[in-house]
């Protein structure tokens, strides 16, 4: 290879390790081959299998600088001996011999020459405080006896016989993570005997992450600082933040924006992550606080990777600027939110009695909440203010549903204190909902079977509402409505209708209708040309086709309550059913549809729900035995009341 080629040293290492990869206790590092044993006689067995190899490969090796038989070696500038690993003392000496630094950049050259040896003393970036502060830009450099104190305890600390034990791969590692207010902190150890140790500062973006965050950040540093020792096994990580035991084991969809990111960074390590207290948790608790300045280029990727995150999703909220911007302000305005997000940064308390008692309902959703910016989030969706309370469920509340349909609308987006209960009472209050408010069933419809494809079964009605008239067709499976005006009740009007709707849609396999006209013999001449089943209900028995039954009477209830039909519809066709939890256009489409109710833009990509078949069979099958059980009551009572009328009149003609 000819001089001066920048890759020569690391092809010449390639070369050197494949050569002698094969052999058992043995390492190389460039130019440096390490053999070792645990006794005379497994050490000479090895060497001698070197030297064969290096005969082998006709590789000269200098014996001035060979080095055979020896109980403790320097070896990659630390010492090896049969205690563990120390450092240097070449390298000690150098650093005991170093006089102060006269500036700033002198600073930076102390700082990263002790900091190669961090890993022998738990406490260096405590010690090194002092010195550190010099490197601010706000501060003038002058050494002082400060700093001159610090200096001497450093070249101390490295000049003592710190020991840190033996990787063995064969061997579990434990690792503990913590996180304070403005650093963080891990230890690795094997059988309670600490192999490494690291520490770095929080960034000042950083220091504004909830506690959750914080920890989470701090797990995440430590794996991946370490990742020689943790990857391709498992691991077992000790947090004293019980949350993240629940945490780690949910959907990542489900927890806080910048969790989801730092989840995702740990999916490559097979992790089991225990909670430990925290005074039992010495050295990552004092590193936490003890930390060192400096960021390595993974810790400024994973900032800088959740910081385009979550700004990536704010950008993707389907909502108005103006809109999260009047969230933002009112957040700002209510002091019990304002205690909320204070919280939430400084973390919460183990108990629920320690905390203030406006916050106590935030307790039970206190790992899934997060801050960004003024807003206030579960998972990814945002805590709306008191005073945007009636705002929200008047938007919910669009289409007229009911509490249930309402509720599941509400989870898709939005959270609040006690917002269950205000939807019960917003719609309980509703004027039209209480005076349009259907009579009792008398009697349950049986179930119809559930079909296998959306669109591939439909229901067909028409219905007259304010002296217009209109065609209604249900997807059996979706649940997803389609209504249109007719010009004429007619065959030929009803057909027109019927052909847009196909065309948007595409063509069904069957379709359930009334008999007239939908029996007529031009609508079967139209489902013959159109290739699609026609199945008439029996005459004067319209509960045949109960689905549509029932749709028209939820449709005329929308088109009667609300000013615009059409958002009401819209919202009806956004809200999730009771059973697959999927909204009728999830089902039929894959995806939501826009509306005006905040919403991700991440939440509108198309999904395919999974199981919604099997989800409407087990709910058929639940709403069955309630019926049956409602049925088998109702026979009890009336004949308990049989009999006891019986002895009332058998009590009667004995008086008599």
């Amino acid at each position: 290879m000819p001089f001066g080629i920048t890759s020569a040293q690391e092809i010449f290492h390639k070369r050197i390790n494949g050569a002698f990869q094969d052999l058992e206790e043995v390492k190389t590092d460039i130019d440096d081959i390490l053999v070792w044993g645990t006794n005379t006689k497994e050490h000479d067995e090895r060497l001698r299998k070197v030297l064969n190899r290096c005969y082998a490969i006709n590789l000269t090796l200098n014996e001035k600088k060979c080095q055979f038989n020896k109980e403790e070696i320097t070896y990659l500038g630390h010492r090896l001996t049969q205690n563990g690993v120390q450092p240097d003392q070449e390298k000690i000496k150098a650093i005991a011999a170093m006089p102060p630094p006269e500036d700033k950049k002198g600073v930076e050259r102390l700082l990263a020459t002790v900091n190669y040896m961090a890993k022998f003393i738990p406490n260096l970036s405590t010690i090194s405080e002092p010195i550190r502060k010099l490197l601010k830009k706000e501060v003038q450099f002058t050494w002082e006896h400060e700093q001159e104190r610090a200096f001497v305890e450093i070249k101390n600390a490295l000049t003592s016989e710190k020991t840190l034990d033996y990787f063995n791969p064969n061997e579990a590692i434990t690792l503990e993570c913590d996180s304070s207010q403005s650093g963080l902190g891990a230890v690795v150890t094997q059988n309670e005997k600490p192999i490494a140790y690291a520490s770095r500062s929080l960034s000042e973006a950083e220091t504004r992450y909830a506690q959750i965050e914080k920890e989470l950040l701090a797990v995440v540093f430590g794996l991946e600082r370490f990742e020689n020792l943790t990857y391709g096994q498992h691991d077992t990580v000790l947090s004293d933040h019980k949350p993240l035991e629940a945490i780690v084991n949910k959907p990542i969809c489900s927890s806080p924006l910048r969790l989801q990111r730092m989840l995702i960074r740990l999916h490559k390590f097979n992790i089991t992550l225990k909670y430990k207290e925290g005074k039992q948790m010495f050295i990552s608790d004092m590193l936490s606080r003890a930390y060192l300045k400096e960021k390595t280029r993974s810790d400024e990727q994973i900032e800088k990777d959740i910081h385009l995150f979550v700004n990536q999703v704010e950008s993707c909220w389907n909502v108005k600027e103006y809109k999260l911007r009047q969230i933002e302000a009112e957040t700002a305005k209510d002091s019990n939110l304002q205690d909320l997000r204070n919280q939430i940064l400084n973390g919460f308390p183990a108990k629920r009695q320690n905390l203030k008692k406006n916050l106590h309902e935030f307790y039970p959703n206190s790992e899934e909440l997060s801050v960004h910016g003024e807003l206030i989030l579960k998972g990814t969706k945002t805590l709306i203010p008191q005073s945007m309370r009636k705002e929200m469920l008047q938007i919910l509340h669009t289409s007229h549903a009911g509490i249930e349909k309402s509720k599941q609308r509400a989870k898709e987006s939005i959270f609040g204190s006690k917002v269950n209960k205000d939807i019960e009472d917003y719609i309980n209050r509703c004027s039209v909902c209480q005076t349009l408010r259907n009579s009792k069933q008398k009697e349950p419809l049986l179930p119809v079977e559930v079909p296998t494809l959306p669109w591939n079964t439909v229901g067909l009605d028409v219905f007259t509402l304010k002296r217009h008239d209109y065609l209604l067709c249900v997807d059996y499976y979706s649940k997803y409505p389609e209504v249109s005006k007719l010009n004429t009740k007619t065959a030929q009007g009803i057909i027109a209708a019927i052909k847009t709707i196909l065309a948007r849609h595409g063509i069904p396999c069957k379709v359930i209708a009334d008999n007239m006209p939908f029996n007529s013999q031009e609508f079967r001449k139209f489902a013959k040309e159109w290739d699609f089943q026609i199945s008439t209900t029996s005459p004067l028995h319209p509960q045949a086709n109960g689905q549509v039954e029932r749709f028209v009477a939820i449709i005329k209830s929308a088109m009667k309550k609300s000013e615009d039909p059409n958002i009401a519809i819209l919202q009806y066709r956004n809200t999730p059913i009771t059973g697959p939890k999927y909204s009728p256009a999830q089902l039929l489409f894959s995806r939501r549809l826009s509306n005006n109710i905040p919403t991700l833009k991440m939440k509108l990509k198309p999904a395919i729900p999974p199981k919604a078949r099997h989800d409407f069979m087990a709910r058929q099958q639940k709403q069955k035995l309630f019926m049956i059980g409602t049925l088998n009551q109702a026979h009890r009572t009336l004949e308990k009341e049989t009999k006891s009328e019986s002895r009332s009149r058998r009590s009667g003609s004995k008086a008599k």
